[in-house]
């Protein structure tokens, strides 16, 4: 049980977005006991501890000064439609794996990479559905208080792209499994645009629509392993009334009889934003804006963390300039863990 912490570890393989990147300590973990041992290690060598999933949201500095640990536990247990899942869990192995065992409800999440311990991070979603749709608890190593806890999907306080693990600043909560309420009866959700004109065929058949759905993302999406990529890189903001009939003044919004109350909000495309701000074609060093996907800032080749971030900052200003409207970032810096107690 004890666990195997690597010195000068690279980290070029562990993120998506193709950024190279190194740490002091790394430490792939499978039990709860192995990260107490990692977090102890840690706390002898007076080291920061950085928490990293599969990569694929996550924007890492080149040189990461402390210990960096990573879950590799792939446990799946399965009661009824109830399913327990281990954090190094592949997302998208999950949802094959759940959905021919005849357990349905995350078909239109196919696809995301990454791992599942970082699905609740930023509540994934695609297609019109929600990881917090179907989340009854996750399990969570304390890293202040020293002990295992379990929250509900209340307490996660899922948001859009967001939840208590992203936005709560103490940074003290690993997470270790996530424990998911499924369904034995197939529902598609087909609410999303892309979805809407599928065949009676693909529709009436579970594994036709997941593979639809890959299809999907395959067209309008790059894929990281040829150009590094963090999926989307800014989230849909969520616009006012007033800005909305602005918005619809410069021709950027189709009109509408749709009249929002005054307190009321609407969530808009980033994507249609960046492009009227004329901000689609942007590149800096090797980060540009991808041709598949305005929302998507891709590697060209040896981009830097600082060209990523310069560019999406030349991006957020066209967009603020032109039309008052702040995008915020998806992917997250990776943050320290706060002190043992």
């Amino acid at each position: 049980m004890i666990a195997k912490i690597v010195r000068n570890a690279d980290l070029s393989d562990h993120n998506t977005l193709g950024l190279n990147a190194r740490c002091d300590y790394y430490c792939a973990f499978d039990t709860h006991e192995k990260l107490s041992e990692a977090l102890e290690f840690a706390d002898q060598h007076d080291q920061q501890v950085f928490v990293l999933g599969g990569g694929s949201n996550v924007l890492l500095d080149p040189d990461i000064n402390g210990l960096v640990l990573t879950s590799v536990n792939q446990d799946l247990e399965v009661s009824g439609d109830c399913v327990r899942v281990g954090a190094g869990f592949s997302w998208d192995a999950l949802v094959a794996q759940t959905l021919g065992m005849g357990l349905y409800g995350l078909e239109n999440l196919s696809g995301i990479p990454g791992t599942v311990g970082a699905a609740p991070v930023q509540n994934i979603g695609a297609y019109g559905v929600e990881l917090s749709e179907f989340v009854t608890a996750v399990e969570v190593f304390d890293v202040v208080e020293q002990k295992l806890k379990t929250l509900s999907a209340t307490d996660c306080d899922f948001g859009y792209r967001s939840s208590l693990f992203r936005e709560n600043p103490a940074k003290q909560l690993v997470i270790l499994a996530i424990r998911l309420q499924l369904s034995t009866i197939y529902r598609p959700r087909l609410d999303y645009e892309d979805l809407k004109n599928l065949s009676e065929a693909t529709i009436a058949n579970p594994e036709r629509l997941r593979s639809e759905i890959l299809m999907i993302r395959k067209r309008k999406l790059p894929d990281f392993q040829q150009y590094g990529n963090a999926g989307s890189f800014f989230k849909n903001p969520w616009i006012t009334s007033e800005q909305k009939m602005g918005l619809q003044r410069l021709g950027v919004l189709a009109v509408d009889n749709v009249a929002l109350e005054p307190a009321a909000e609407l969530k808009v495309s980033a994507a249609r934003l960046i492009e009227a701000a004329n901000a689609d074609r942007f590149q800096v060093g090797g980060a540009r804006v991808s041709r598949k996907h305005t929302l998507v800032l891709e590697n060209g080749g040896g981009a830097s963390l600082v060209d990523f971030l310069r560019l999406a900052d030349q991006i957020q200003r066209s967009v603020l300039d032109r039309f008052a409207i702040s995008l915020e970032l998806e992917p997250t810096r990776l943050s320290a863990l706060a002190k043992r107690g």
